[in-house]
């Protein structure tokens, strides 16, 4: 017996999918690294090896480092050295006292 092909509406159903549990094995996978980064030093470095685009890669870690809690009072820079991307934790934000 011969499988029937997927119409356009149920391709786009999987296509939607697929791309959603992507984008949240994502958000987990930089939620780990944000909590990496807030045990950090000031000074120490987080190295990791990715294939395909660098720039863009670090650019979506730069984005979702920022949007985590336990990044919030960390400063960090990401960037591209060496075909790795590093992240490197340069200190923390002044929290803010009462007025």
């Amino acid at each position: 017996m011969k499988a029937k092909p997927w119409t356009k509406a149920e391709r786009r159903a999987l296509d939607f999918a697929f791309s959603s549990l992507l984008r949240r094995a994502e958000k987990i996978t930089v939620k780990r690294l944000g909590e990496r980064v807030a045990q950090l030093k000031d000074g120490e470095s987080i190295v990791l090896e990715r294939e395909g685009n660098l720039a863009e890669e670090a650019r979506k870690i730069r984005n979702g480092l920022y949007g985590i809690k336990a990044c919030i009072l960390v400063r960090c820079m990401v960037k591209v050295v060496d075909g790795k991307i590093v992240i490197t934790r340069v200190g923390t934000w002044p929290t803010l006292g009462a007025f």
